[in-house]
């Protein structure tokens, strides 16, 4: 899913979030999860994953604004309080936290955008080290959702061959400015269908 220019991006020099990003976020796994069986016997697994700390803030409050619950040992503190089996529990955390582990899908925020330099140098940030772009982009069992800005992520190298990729799969689609609709629904689940576990 490719953002256009969000002017609810902030950078301290530290960290940095994107508001709008965060939001669309929250309203695409909304709608995904209600096409998800009501009472499943085991909710899926998804791992949102960001490169920047003041991001983890922002998508846990746009969750809990969508009434998702997020996992009781997210590491942004939230606790889980259900009622039911709700069809997919939701875990936040930076990417240097996710090695090793692995979910049945997999969101990952960039928080890029356009405006963002260092030294009047336009950057990606964390995301133009190899390491911790192969620990994003290998989480996932059964689905991986991008959110980022496409024109900067295709300065670096790396994510510029990992976009080609993805287009010719026709999985990029905007998704900013006019929202999250059903047809992006159903191309970005993919095989992130919820399955009858044992």
């Amino acid at each position: 899913a490719t953002a256009q220019d969000s002017s609810t991006s902030r950078d301290d020099g530290f960290s940095a979030m994107n508001v709008d990003e965060a939001a669309a976020i929250a309203q695409m796994l909304a709608k995904w999860c209600s096409c998800q069986p009501s009472k499943p016997k085991e909710p899926l697994a998804v791992l949102i994953l960001t490169p920047y700390r003041a991001q983890m803030a922002v998508l846990r409050r746009a969750l809990h604004r969508h009434r998702l619950v997020v996992g009781a040992w997210d590491s942004v503190g939230g606790m889980a309080h259900a009622a039911e089996t709700p069809p997919a529990m939701f875990e936040i955390c930076t990417i240097d936290g996710a090695q090793g582990r692995e979910a049945d899908v997999v969101v990952l925020s960039t928080v890029i955008r356009r405006n963002r330099q260092i030294s009047g140098v336009p950057t990606i940030g964390f995301l133009s080290e190899p390491r911790r772009a192969c620990v994003a982009l290998s989480r996932a069992k059964d689905a991986l959702w991008v959110f980022g800005d496409r024109r900067c992520l295709q300065k670096c190298k790396l994510w510029s061959r990992w976009l080609a990729e993805a287009a010719c799969d026709l999985n990029v689609r905007e998704v900013l400015g006019g929202g999250v609709q059903q047809q992006h629904l159903h191309q970005f689940s993919g095989g992130a269908q919820h399955r009858h576990r044992r």
